[in-house]
């Protein structure tokens, strides 16, 4: 839907690649290219450069945020909510604390504790719709070598991707469990 309406009606946005062809020839140059094109348009020093790729990011980005931001704004409120109403920070807003030191030091460290975990488990789901939006939106990532590798039913490289995102997945709930254990002294083990 995206591409239909911003690439095809209204011509406003590019409908697939990580850049244009002008741009891909600039890259060229570079002595050391990164494969990270906003990172490599800064390297250039190019605007014009710089504008291309974030105009050809812009599509996917919305894509897969779209995908988790409706998770997120309504957890971050439930959860922040039900900390702010919690007895703890009713007994410091009665020893006169300002509403402002409430949220920040009494009701968001406890609201972010399921938050952090959640956005670990979306990280996956980020990982799974990245196959689609990277074929769908031509993107040279790891998404789109799956979905090639898939088609031409090369087992071994399907194997391999998945091992890797697996790892991913793995190391970014580690992460999330230290996260958690500096935010919350009761979750330390």
């Amino acid at each position: 839907m995206l591409k239909l309406i911003f690439s095809v009606w209204l011509g406003i946005l590019p409908s697939s690649g990580r850049s244009s062809l002008s741009s891909e020839m600039q890259f060229s140059r570079l002595v050391s290219p990164t494969g990270l094109y906003i990172i490599d348009a800064l390297q250039l020093g190019n605007m014009s450069v710089l504008a291309d790729v974030l105009g050809h990011a812009i599509l996917p980005a919305l894509s897969l945020g779209l995908l988790t931001a409706g998770v997120f704004i309504r957890l971050v409120r439930t959860n922040v909510i039900s900390t702010y109403t919690s007895g703890y920070v009713e007994a410091a807003r009665s020893r006169g604390v300002s509403e402002g030191r409430l949220l920040s030091k009494h009701a968001w460290r406890p609201a972010l504790i399921p938050i952090i975990t959640v956005m670990g488990m979306q990280i996956a789901m980020m990982l799974a719709g990245a196959v689609l939006t990277e074929t769908t939106f031509e993107w040279k990532g790891l998404g789109f070598m799956l979905s090639n590798y898939l088609k031409a039913r090369d087992f071994v490289a399907v194997q391999g991707i998945v091992i890797l995102i697996a790892v991913i997945v793995s190391i970014v709930n580690f992460i999330v469990d230290v996260i958690s254990a500096l935010i919350d002294p009761r979750v330390r083990y």
